[in-house]
């Protein structure tokens, strides 16, 4: 049995870490309301599961090399075996251990942890470099940063795909430019939406604008065929982005996961006052970062 982080990439790796060989900190997503992290700790030994699962997360940080961070240590692939490698890394009692993996991979309100040693044509070693998954599919790490909208258990992913967001380069196909002229829309066994010439004008904007739009495009060009489908919307989310494109954009989300989280909040009903104050608030913030 060999065993990894679901979403590993996604979630605990950014610009920053993509670039070190190793790793002697890990980023840790802080969302504590999703129904995974209310699953976890609603146990009777729920607060050591999760300083558990912390300690799993800084474990797996420090594979090498680094496509295999992600992945749990390895000893004779058996739940103990690697119950007793994380006691080993961690300091930690196995018993631990060995009570919340079983948790952390089972639980149909957690899947944080997968396994990927026996799905035919995948290769064990690729936690770190997993490719795409069609957004519908991907679920875990729900209340540790992750957006965990499915209503029902993934299915483990087949060869080439992964329950990853992507990660985009910049000459993919799927990747919305506006100066490239867009390619035609396709169904996909009935499922495909294709977007008006609106939303696709809407979307390249939105996208001109996004300072890490070469990352997660697809998802993102995914919700908005889905859900950006008025002018109103689309003129609260460029208003939402343009005010916090005003400050410091280093931990801004990609555009995937941005307008997923924004969305969730216009469907709320948070609305700004209107498009003056929010220009007046940007300029307040403006001026007192420089004061």
């Amino acid at each position: 049995m060999s065993l990894r982080i679901r979403n590993w990439k996604d979630h605990f790796e950014n610009a920053e870490s993509r670039k070190l060989k190793r790793l002697s900190w890990v980023g840790v997503p802080n969302k504590t309301s999703g129904n995974g992290y209310n699953a976890l700790i609603d146990h009777p030994n729920g607060a050591a599961h999760l300083g558990a699962w912390y300690a799993i997360v800084g474990a797996c940080s420090l594979r090498e090399p680094r496509e295999l961070r992600g992945n749990l240590p390895e000893s004779d692939g058996t739940i103990g075996g690697i119950s007793r490698a994380l006691g080993r890394i961690s300091r930690l009692p196995v018993e631990l251990f060995a009570e919340v993996l079983p948790r952390l991979i089972h639980d149909p309100d957690i899947q944080w942890i997968e396994q990927y040693g026996d799905i035919p044509g995948e290769n064990p070693g690729t936690s770190g470099e997993n490719p795409e998954t069609p957004a519908a599919n991907r679920r875990g790490l729900e209340g540790i940063g992750g957006e965990g909208k499915g209503k029902e258990p993934p299915k483990p992913p087949a060869s080439g795909e992964t329950l990853f967001d992507e990660q985009t380069s910049t000459n993919s196909p799927s990747v919305v430019r506006p100066d490239v002229p867009p390619a035609p829309q396709k169904r996909k066994n009935g499922s495909g939406r294709p977007m008006s010439a609106d939303q696709r004008e809407w979307l390249n904007e939105f996208l001109a604008l996004h300072p890490k739009n070469t990352i997660q495009t697809a998802s993102a060009t995914k919700l908005w065929s889905e859900r950006v489908k008025e002018k109103p919307c689309f003129e609260w989310l460029m208003a939402q982005l343009k005010r916090e494109c005003a400050g410091d954009t280093t931990y801004l989300h990609g555009p995937g996961k941005w307008l997923a989280d924004h969305l969730e909040l216009y469907a709320a009903g948070i609305r700004p006052v209107d498009s003056k104050s929010l220009r007046r608030e940007s300029e307040h913030e403006i001026h007192y970062a420089k004061l």
